[in-house]
């Protein structure tokens, strides 16, 4: 492709290198114009590990029928690495080290440029009279942006596997190059070989190279594992940049370097910064059944302390719609509802805490939650009844928009229904009505003592027009509301912890609007960061509304309703990560390593399955010390078993704790942030998230509570030593594994499906094991 030759610059004293033509190709235009475009795109590229192109001119000689074109170019004192491998064999482990390292900083350069090399081979890397690596050679280079268009070149013996067959160039390409010529400095042979030209093309796909630690003894393993990586058959599988090489390679930090020169790593040098991930075989597999096994406790405990696996249900969720249906109808509720949902819930307003059946019917579509503290849109007959466990009566509310103006429409209420459903040990006795109000407008009110299970209860109820609309049921020695227990410094944290959240909020934004100002930040991270959460969040508002597609306008008016919040949400990402994302990046960056791998659809990246894993291991332990922290509280306050989200089990659990889980990192992260840019220390900001995380758990530590007496200092004792065991683990989570790791670990709790958990793990561990089988080689060997 050219003749070089040595030549003195007489104008500046300096020797310099030209490179012509050769004589049969000065007349190829493409020849002339592949030379020109070498000087355009080398040109760019200025970087101790990348011989410098100067220039291009035109000399005439005697007999040349037009001038001949020429570059010029840095000139190097020394031979190229092909002859010194020829000549010495292979490099010591040291050196070759060092020259992998200098040929990622230079391929990284030109990558940086948008330039291509797309002819890497021994032959074009210089090595100089200092013993550095300099990569030479651009006749074939090309842009990134015309890649497509250009297609495959280069030296058949170190082409990628896909440039035989119609892929084009890309930075995986050279790569593969790359990790061809750091195989041969390693071993000092070549990793594929052919028997002729036309068998590259297959050798290439189907050769598979023995790992350089099989074949030489005293290289690295990390260099081994870095050389198989890019020799990778497929592309998507190679490093994603000559930057994460060389991270990879023995020693290698790119990133320490640049925050030891005051520069801030880029996202892609936080990405390709850190260990490959990987782990071997062995400790995979402990961690991985660590985690199933911490899992498996973790939810046997939790199950032990829901109420709901306390109670006996001697009928299933169908057969009490039936029941609360058939009672409404005996109460003259004759008009078939259009629309009806159920659901379990804790009835709070009961002691002991029981579980409490909630059956919803209304003659037009439902599309709220069953939760709405009235029923909206209240139509007339309009219901909400309420079971308990074992079928019985025990509330209703029942109205909407009536016409109030006619008060001939009274007549006289058949009660007996309402009454036998109750359950009583006894006929009810009427007394005064008085005690509670209906929640509707009633023409007649009543009441009655009846003896429930032993105990002796008020009943009201209310009717208009003859059929009821209220009914309320305590004990008679029961207050009208539960006395709740004085909280020490609840009111305090929750402040607080207000407080410290919107100052965050306002931090983000005054960040957010800095950074986009001065063009800093990962935008394109914070957009996809934003994108997730607003649809995770997005589709657990979804999945707990009741949804009717048979009223438009209902529909449109919940869609529009459910987008309000995820929207919310997502635009408060996007601000929170652009905002405090490149200051995170500049001062930890190791918090960030694994969860850019993700943000970059590195999903099989062996990071990301170590941050994974490790995140169910911790959560699903920490959850552990959640059940058992209850269980010794119940213990001690005798106030029974107690109830972690009764719908842990449901698929809004895992979504609505995934979003929430991000978004409180990005919180932490954002205080972090705040707290050193003000006191300039790290451990004190450090300390002032570890105090905020700490705050709901400490603000709700009862002061005094009915019946308890002497052992609230026995609670306090053990929510403190749990909480600062939660909280110390958890910083040290984020702190060692980051961001990705703590987000996972926090999500493991009551509303993570057990099914979902399990599946991140799996996927965790598979990553970490990479190429490795599951099963040594030698395992099934007769």
């Amino acid at each position: 492709m050219g003749e070089v030759f040595r030549a003195d610059d007489l104008r500046l004293g300096q020797q310099v290198a030209l490179k012509f033509l050769p004589p049969e190709l000065e007349q190829d235009v493409d020849a002339r114009e592949r030379l020109i475009a070498e000087v355009r795109l080398a040109r760019t590229i200025a970087h101790p590990n990348v011989c410098r192109v100067y220039d291009v001119g035109d000399v005439s000689a005697q007999g040349d029928a037009r001038p001949r074109s020429f570059i010029t170019m840095e000139y190097i004192d020394g031979e190229d690495l092909g002859t010194l491998l020829r000549r010495i064999g292979r490099l010591p482990p040291d050196k070759a080290v060092a020259i992998a390292n200098e040929l990622c900083a230079g391929l990284a350069a030109a990558h940086d440029k948008g330039v291509l090399h797309r002819d890497l081979k021994p032959a074009n890397v210089m090595i100089d009279g200092r013993g550095h690596a300099r990569i030479a050679d651009f006749g074939i280079a090309v842009d990134l942006v015309d890649a497509t268009e250009a297609g495959a070149a280069g030296t058949a013996a170190y082409m990628a596997p896909e440039s035989f067959f119609g892929g084009s160039a890309s930075v995986q390409s050279d790569l593969y190059a790359l990790g061809l010529i750091l195989y041969e400095i390693v071993t000092g042979i070549q990793a594929v070989t052919a028997a002729s030209p036309g068998q590259w093309p297959a050798a290439h796909a189907t050769s598979e190279p023995s790992s350089p630690l099989s074949l030489v003894t005293d290289t690295d393993p990390a260099m081994g594992r870095a050389i198989m990586h890019c020799l990778e058959k497929d592309p998507a599988e190679r490093p994603s940049s000559a930057a994460q090489v060389s991270a990879t390679l023995p020693g290698g930090s790119p990133m320490a370097a640049a925050l030891a020169a005051g520069d801030t790593p880029s996202p892609e040098l936080v990405a390709a910064s850190g260990e490959e991930g990987t782990l071997p075989r062995g400790k995979a597999v402990a961690w991985f059944t660590t985690a199933v096994a911490a899992l498996g406790v973790a939810v046997w405990l939790m199950s032990s302390t829901l109420l709901i696996n306390h109670t006996p249900m001697p009928y299933d969720t169908r057969t009490l719609e039936r029941q609360a249906s058939q009672l409404l109808v005996s109460f003259g509720y004759t008009t078939p509802p259009t629309d009806w949902r159920s659901v379990w819930r804790r009835d709070t307003r009961r002691e002991p805490p029981q579980m409490r059946f909630t059956y919803r019917q209304s003659p037009q579509s439902l599309y709220e939650t069953l939760e709405s503290p009235t029923p909206w849109p209240a139509y007339p007959e309009d219901a909400r009844l309420h079971l308990d466990a074992q079928g019985r009566l025990i509330g209703f509310d029942i109205g909407g928009d009536l016409d109030y103006s006619d008060p001939a429409g009274a007549r006289p209420t058949d009660w007996t229904p309402m009454l036998a459903a109750l359950g009583s040990d006894s006929e009810p006795v009427p007394t005064a009505p008085g005690r509670w109000p209906p929640a509707f407008y009633a023409d007649t009110r009543a009441a009655w003592t009846a003896t429930i299970d032993g105990v002796p209860h008020d009943i009201e109820a209310a009717s208009l027009r003859g059929r009821p609309v209220s009914l309320r049921i305590k004990p008679i020695d029961a207050p009208d509301e539960r006395p709740a227990p004085q909280r020490g410094g609840g009111m305090v944290a929750a402040a607080l912890t207000t407080f410290v959240g919107m100052l965050v909020l306002g931090f983000f934004v005054l960040l957010a609007r800095k950074n986009v100002r001065a063009g800093r930040g990962d935008r394109g991270g914070a957009t996809r960061l934003a994108l997730f959460v607003g649809l995770t969040f997005l589709m657990a508002v979804t999945v707990t509304r009741h949804w009717n597609f048979e009223a438009p306008d209902l529909l449109a008016s919940g869609i529009i309703y459910s987008l309000q919040l995820p929207l919310l949400l997502a635009a408060a990402v996007w601000l929170g990560y652009v905002g405090i994302e490149p200051y995170v990046r500049r001062r930890w960056p190791s918090l960030l390593v694994s969860w850019m791998r993700l943000l970059k659809g590195r999903t099989r990246d062996g990071l990301v399955g170590q941050s994974l894993l490790l995140g169910v291991l911790v959560g699903a332990l920490l959850a552990m010390t959640r059940a058992g922290a209850a269980i010794l509280r119940a213990s001690l306050t005798g106030s029974g078993p107690a109830l972690y989200d009764d719908a842990w089990q449901f698929l809004h659990g895992p979504l609505s704790a995934v979003s929430v889980s991000t978004v409180g990192g990005l919180v932490l992260l954002g205080l972090l942030v705040l707290v050193r840019s003000v006191v300039r220390r790290d451990a004190a900001a450090w300390l002032a998230v570890g105090i905020f995380m700490a705050l709901p758990s400490l603000g709700g530590v009862p002061r005094t509570m009915p019946g308890f007496g002497d052992q609230a200092t026995n609670l306090l004792f053990v929510v403190i030593v749990a909480t600062a065991l939660q909280v110390g683990i958890m910083i040290e989570v984020l702190r060692r594994f980051g961001l990705l790791s703590y987000v996972v670990a926090v999500s493991v709790r009551g509303g993570w499906v057990v099914a979902l958990v399990l599946a991140i793990a799996i996927w965790g561990f598979v990553n970490v094991l990479g190429k490795q089988s599951l099963l040594p080689a030698d395992v099934l060997d007769a």
